[in-house]
């Protein structure tokens, strides 16, 4: 039998990982509807899909920089493979990017600095650090065919 097979069979199913997740969680994603209406009514910023990169100060000093970002982005694009599918990452994620083909790079997750790809990107690093209140930084990798239902219902998308 080849490890592959093995994993796939002792894989638990995922009506057993969702009984596996603590009570907190489960109520979580039930009310998240409810606290997301309330956070952005209280949004110091718009929360539309697109906005005016004028309203970040910090916007300008990244755009100088965009041809080193690239750089960077392009070595780490050379080993896709290496990046995990984001549904991995975080399993509330899997509705959107449930068919592995949307890969994130983390230079920050929910404000925790991942300092092996900060080491892997030093200049986005040290920029993204730079920005006031930052919760998250990273690349994302879309495969081929890859479907974001996030997105599905943007104009043009």
């Amino acid at each position: 039998m080849s490890d592959d097979i093995a994993v796939k069979i002792n894989r638990p199913t995922k009506a057993a990982e969702r009984q596996k997740r603590p009570l907190i969680i489960k109520v979580g994603k039930k009310l998240r509807r409810y606290f997301n209406n309330i956070s952005n009514s209280q949004s110091l910023i718009s929360t539309e899909p697109v906005l005016d990169p004028a309203i970040f100060e910090w916007g300008p000093k990244i755009s100088k920089h965009w041809p080193e970002i690239s750089k960077e982005a392009g070595q780490i694009l050379r080993h896709r493979d290496a990046v995990p599918p984001l549904k991995d990452i975080s399993p509330d994620h899997a509705k959107i990017a449930g068919d592995g083909k949307w890969r994130s790079f983390f230079l920050v997750g929910y404000g925790f600095e991942v300092a092996e790809n900060c080491a892997r990107a030093p200049i986005t690093a040290e920029l993204v650090r730079q920005i006031p209140d930052l919760n998250s930084a990273f690349f994302s990798i879309l495969d081929a065919g890859a479907k974001n239902r996030a997105t599905a219902a943007l104009p043009g998308a």
